[in-house]
């Protein structure tokens, strides 16, 4: 236990939030300084006709980005299409907010769907985590 306390003194130290790498970090800023900001979470549904897809983000109300031709889609590491983005799939996004809409810079997307049944409690010292 006194080890863990150890390591979460280190990250806060070094300023890194919990479960952020430097470089993650490094890149929030890089974002934050071109005025445009991040979001993260599960695909909740996307509008294929009004260009949109609904982020569900693991803290706060769902947040839906507009999708346009200057919008880039990373899949798995390749460029790809709004029509490839399906419910489940896990994203990251760059977006900016004018005239009251979330434009998407771009979107990451990792075909890896959210486990509905897998738990994100917090498992004892010592306790086995999920194989994924």
């Amino acid at each position: 236990m006194a080890a863990k306390a150890v390591v979460v003194a280190a990250l806060v130290a070094a300023g890194l939030p919990f479960g952020q790498s430097r470089a993650e970090a490094e890149e929030g800023a890089a974002l934050r300084d071109a005025g445009l900001r991040e979001a993260r979470g599960a695909v909740q549904g996307v509008d294929k006709d009004k260009n949109k897809v609904t982020v569900e983000q693991p803290k706060g109300s769902p947040l839906t980005l507009n999708v346009d031709k200057t919008t880039t889609i990373f899949i798995d590491g390749r460029t790809g299409t709004l029509d490839e983005i399906k419910a489940g799939h896990e994203v990251r996004a760059s977006y900016e907010t004018r005239q009251g809409a979330n434009k998407a810079q771009w979107i990451e997307v990792s075909k890896k769907k959210k486990d509905p049944g897998q738990s994100h409690e917090k498992l004892p010292d010592g306790a086995a985590t999920p194989a994924e």
